[in-house]
C-alpha cells in the first residue's frame, strides 16, 4: 500500500484532491506491513497519530470503512478534527455529532 509518494503526497480523486500526512523511513515501514493487525510500542511523539491518519486517509479514499477508536474523547478529537479538514466538504455526508463522514 504505497502511502507516500516523492512528487507530493497527493491522491487526486473526483471532485477533490487529499494529502496523505508524509511519512518518515519507521512510519512507512509499519505502514507497508501486509500484516492485518499491527501493535506498536512507542514513545511519544514517535508520530503514532501521524500514522494512524495516513492509514484511515488511505483506506477511506479505496472506500473502505474507518474507525478511530480512543480511551477518551479528548483523545479521539484531534485526529476527528484533522480528517475533516483532510477532506474539507468533499463528503457525501457528514454527521457531526456522531463524528460519521461517508465519502
Amino acid at each position: 500500500m504505497p502511502l507516500d509518494r516523492e512528487e507530493g503526497n497527493t491522491i487526486k480523486g473526483t471532485t477533490a484532491s487529499w494529502q496523505i500526512p508524509k511519512l518518515r523511513n519507521g512510519q512507512r515501514k509499519i505502514a507497508s506491513s501486509p500484516a492485518r493487525f499491527k501493535v506498536l510500542a512507542c514513545g511519544r511523539r514517535w508520530g503514532k497519530t501521524t500514522l494512524g491518519m495516513a492509514l484511515a486517509v488511505k483506506r477511506s479514499i479505496d472506500g473502505q470503512r474507518v474507525w478511530w477508536v480512543a480511551p477518551t474523547y479528548k483523545e479521539a478529537f484531534h485526529p476527528w478534527r484533522a480528517f475533516v479538514r483532510r477532506f474539507a466538504y468533499s463528503w457525501e455526508r457528514k454527521i457531526e455529532y456522531d463524528h460519521h463522514i461517508d465519502l
